[in-house]
């Protein structure tokens, strides 16, 4: 069963308020504080559903409240859980005033890094399995979550058996129980971060290990493996910290020195991971000559699989972007999308060839690879969003102005669309019609724009950015303009 994509803590944190559909809703109670849920928990005899989640600006995890969890098919749920749902916004200091104290607590607790995320927990709050945002119907999810709810069962009858046993009958029993648990994690584990099942069952692993020190009986050598894994993450982290500071402290010549010595001290599968490492490094210092020749090399080295490599070419060919050197780029972006079948990985490839021409200021030719790409796109997903935002700045800087709004109602009308996107992209039409020198336009845009930021009624939804075009283009004074705009795309 494919988990659909979350939206991560890190990518998300500029997000905010979104205004959601109007649908009609199951009747459900929903907790929002967990040490309250445990107590409810453990008077109807019933499990845990807890859901991390970021309705208000999060698309995967409103696509998940309307789809799913506010829909009559998923009230079934509630015979069987107690609901949880942990409201979280765009970065924990927006936490509204009436959360839970241990609100932000209880991401740590958990190890969440990724929204929407769902845990399924006994009474006491300790999980058996996780899950998420799945491409299937309502009622299909239930059964889902009925299925992942026979592990808490077995996990139980397992360490229950464990108990009145010593030695290797004890590992034995334990061993199930984790490997059962193990198989319900699988699906949303993200192995750049704390493994749950050693966060919440490390003794039972230990007690495993310490049974079968050498793998005699076929039991402890997985579990080390394990192990060491959460071993070398912890070791990752803190060598990653240490990076950051010799860089930031003694230059680029440091830090590329210090990947090298610890290059001769890991796994080879570490080593793989440093040189990702290091390519970042060179770029981030701007050596974007040497980031390729590096990018080169490796792709002569067989221990990169065919993805791995692709990923290594469009570092290239980022490269020779950042380098001006643009119909290189360009050129080095058709020959990777030669060797690319699936669609949407192509329309990220195009959508990075797109950026070499709108920096170039080749505008049509951006414009026209934007258009291949969202081709290849499903509306109302979250990429189909991006590619039909930087179709409508496009049409907006080439002065296109009916063509652009005309494409601003069809996003404007995406279900993974949120409301601070809107109103912040109809300043950013008026502020390129303003730069490409169609001032009525642009006066007609900005006037547009202010009439629907003054009617948002919602204080939380953040429009400073909006407000700020608006009052340039407005102002008495002419705007100043630039060919550059506010994205997160530069380097």
């Amino acid at each position: 069963m494919e988990l659909k994509q979350r939206s991560s803590i890190a990518t998300c944190i500029a997000l905010v308020l979104f205004a959601s559909a109007s649908v009609a809703r199951a009747e459900l109670s929903w907790l929002d504080d967990l040490e309250k849920a445990k107590v409810v928990a453990a008077e109807q005899h019933k499990d845990l559903f807890i859901n991390f989640t970021g309705t208000s600006w999060c698309e995967h995890c409103m696509e998940l409240e309307r789809e799913t969890l506010s829909t009559d098919a998923f009230a079934p749920a509630a015979d069987t859980f107690v609901l949880v749902k942990l409201e979280y916004p765009g970065s924990v200091p927006r936490l509204p005033q009436e959360a839970p104290a241990p609100h932000p607590t209880w991401l740590d607790t958990y190890g969440v890094v990724a929204y929407p995320t769902i845990f399924l927990a006994d009474a006491n709050g300790v999980p058996y399995a996780t899950t998420g945002q799945l491409d299937i119907k309502p009622a299909d999810f239930v059964q889902h979550l009925l299925k992942l709810q026979k592990t808490h069962k077995i996990r139980d009858e397992a360490f229950a058996n464990a108990t009145n046993a010593a030695g290797l009958d004890r590992a034995k029993q334990l061993d199930i129980g984790l490997k059962t648990l193990q198989a319900a994690f699988e699906d949303t584990v993200d192995y750049t971060n704390a493994d749950p099942l050693l966060k919440f069952y490390g003794k039972e692993v230990d007690a495993v290990v310490q049974a079968d020190p050498d793998n005699t009986s076929g039991l402890g050598g997985h579990w080390q493996k394990i192990q060491q894994r959460e071993r070398d993450l912890a070791d990752g982290k803190a060598f990653q910290l240490q990076l950051s500071e010799t860089f930031k402290k003694d230059g680029i010549d440091a830090a590329l020195g210090l990947i090298s010595e610890k290059s001769n001290t890991v796994s080879k599968e570490r080593q793989k991971e440093l040189c990702w490492t290091r390519i970042y490094y060179l770029e981030n210092a701007q050596h974007y000559s040497e980031a390729i020749d590096y990018a080169n090399q490796l792709l002569a080295d067989t221990r990169f699989d065919a993805d791995q490599r692709i990923s290594l070419r469009r570092r290239i060919a980022t490269n020779l972007r950042w380098l001006d050197r643009n119909d290189e780029s360009a050129a080095a972006y058709d020959e990777i999308l030669a060797d690319v079948t699936d669609p949407a990985r192509k329309a990220h490839i195009l959508s990075d060839k797109a950026d070499v021409y709108w920096y170039a200021k080749r505008y049509q030719e951006a414009l026209d690879t934007h258009d291949a790409a969202i081709k290849l796109i499903d509306k109302n997903t979250v990429q189909w969003d991006d590619e039909q935002a930087w179709r409508i700045r496009l049409l907006a800087r080439l002065g296109r102005a009916k063509d652009a709004w005309a494409a601003y109602d069809e996003f404007a009308n995406s279900k993974t669309c949120f409301e601070q996107a809107r109103l912040n992209l109809m300043a950013i039409i008026a502020m390129l019609l303003e730069e490409g020198g169609a001032h009525g336009d642009a006066r007609e845009a900005a006037l547009r724009t202010k009439q629907r930021v003054e009617s948002e009624k919602d204080a939380t939804v953040d429009l400073s950015e909006a407000r700020e075009i608006i009052d340039k283009i407005l102002s008495p004074v002419p705007a100043k303009t630039s060919d550059s705009m506010p994205d997160s795309k530069k380097p």
